[in-house]
């Protein structure tokens, strides 16, 4: 098993006791298959103990905030999964029907007809 895939599993042992928002930041960023195959990432943002790894999201930021060199589309695969992982958009507090309007519109803005 690669350092990837390993961590991979360990991020899905942690986010199964976390919230919706949390799960869907972190299966973003393996099904990305880019920032968890990055050491300068990985180093700084994911923390490991036992059979469990978990994302510093403070550490995430910090990274985005510093200018990570990579390519449009990986900063912002790695943006949302970070804005979702601190609940930058309050989706802890928001109710069924607004929930369904926010997915609608990322579909949209992705160019998918809800």
């Amino acid at each position: 098993m690669s350092t990837a895939d390993a961590t991979a599993a360990g991020l899905r042992v942690w986010a199964r006791s976390h919230e919706l928002r949390v799960r869907a930041a972190v299966e973003l960023l393996i099904e990305h298959h880019c920032w968890l195959r990055r050491p300068d990432f990985v180093r700084p943002c994911v923390r490991r103990g036992g059979r469990e790894a978990w994302i510093d999201w403070a550490q995430a930021r910090k990274f985005i905030n510093q200018g990570a060199v990579a390519s449009s589309s990986e900063m912002a695969v790695l943006d949302l999964a970070t804005a979702l992982g601190e609940n930058r958009y309050r989706l802890s507090i928001t109710g069924a029907a607004s929930s369904r309007l926010i997915a609608a519109a990322g579909a949209r803005a992705a160019g998918e007809a809800p």
